[in-house]
């Protein structure tokens, strides 16, 4: 018997071919610019301890903005996208909640400024001068002693010159019956350290019948800041002219 070990045919062997060979896995590298805006997102509450550290949020939100340029930019090499959008969200967030603060208490403290000028000319309307001189600069201050007069020659009076003053006295004449409209702001000034500058002219028109006088000007400057010898802030009055009165140059106490 003869037996044929002839072969028919080659057998092959099965091949095995990966799924996705035309891919590559990328890993993409942290953005630093990315994490950088995150610190200073996260720095960014500090600018609530003093106006000039309103850089960081500043600087952070646009190192932040570059970030993501370059994020979108790169195609996927860089990564970090939600990094830089929560630095920037911080920055943004305290940077508006800071200026909000200042402008509010800007706003706080002109209007308090505008409430002493219309204290202060109520005052002299009802013939007040007293309560009125203390509203000034030179009346609120401590009391010093006059070393610049001549020998012989003696101390005048601050109050006395006060309400010999030409504005002072066409306030008084006006009566506490005469209006005061609020016209022009000339200055609103923020100097820093809670010092600020307020200028703002007022209207008066006398109410008597016939009146006495035609409507005059006022320009009131006020001032917060320390004084002499204290502690605090507050307001004063530190100057009032009059362009509509003769003899009335600016006044300041």
């Amino acid at each position: 018997m003869e037996t044929n070990m002839g072969a028919t045919g080659a057998a092959t062997t099965p091949a095995f071919q990966a799924e996705g060979d035309d891919q590559l896995v990328r890993y993409g590298s942290l953005s630093t610019l990315a994490l950088l805006g995150l610190v200073f997102g996260l720095a960014a509450p500090l600018c609530f301890m003093a106006p000039l550290l309103l850089a960081i949020p500043l600087l952070g939100a646009g190192v932040s903005l570059v970030a993501l340029r370059h994020i979108e930019a790169s195609e996927g090499v860089l990564v970090g996208r939600t990094a830089a959008l929560t630095g920037l969200a911080l920055c943004v967030g305290c940077g508006c909640a800071m200026i909000s603060r200042v402008k509010l208490i800007e706003h706080l403290h002109y209007r308090q400024a505008e409430s002493l000028s219309l204290e202060w000319l109520g005052l002299l309307q009802s013939d007040q001068v007293e309560p009125a001189f203390r509203l000034t600069v030179l009346g609120a201050s401590p009391a010093t002693a006059a070393t610049d007069l001549p020998p012989g020659e003696p101390a005048k009076d601050p109050l006395q010159e006060f309400s010999d003053d030409p504005v002072v006295q066409a306030v008084r004449a006006a009566g506490k019956d005469a209006e005061i409209r609020r016209d022009e702001t000339l200055a609103v000034e923020n100097r820093g350290q809670g010092q600020y500058l307020f200028r703002k002219k007022y209207v008066i028109t006398p109410r008597q019948d016939p009146p006495r006088s035609e409507p005059f000007g006022i320009v009131l400057t006020l001032q917060r800041g320390r004084l002499p010898g204290r502690k605090s802030l507050r307001w004063v009055v530190m100057a009032y002219e009059s362009d509509d009165l003769p003899d009335s140059p600016a006044r300041s106490n």
